[in-house]
């Protein structure tokens, strides 16, 4: 039973490392839902960018359905920045 339960962990850890990026794949889908969708949008939609010195840039949010999707991450931002300024978030525009 001991032989059983090993196995099956090490299938469960094996199968785990060749899984795609699930950051990568949320990202893929959200782009690809916001291009296909673009009507009613307002301006083009905006990222925010979690800025880090140890890890890759992480989009945390995606600003969409107002005027001004680029202003409104700004603001976004600068509020965040007042509260928190260690923490370094910047808007992009998603592509």
């Amino acid at each position: 039973m001991k032989t059983l339960g090993k196995l099956f962990a090490a299938t469960l850890v094996l199968w785990g490392c060749d899984a795609p990026d699930k950051f990568e794949t949320r990202e893929d889908r959200l782009r690809a839902a916001l291009e296909k969708n673009s009507d009613g949008l307002g301006s083009k939609a905006v990222w925010l960018v979690k800025r880090s010195s140890l890890e890759p840039d992480d989009r945390t949010a995606v600003f969409f359905g107002y005027a001004d999707n680029r202003n409104a991450c700004e603001q976004f931002v600068a509020a965040h920045k007042q509260a928190n300024p260690d923490d370094v978030y910047v808007c992009d525009t998603l592509d």
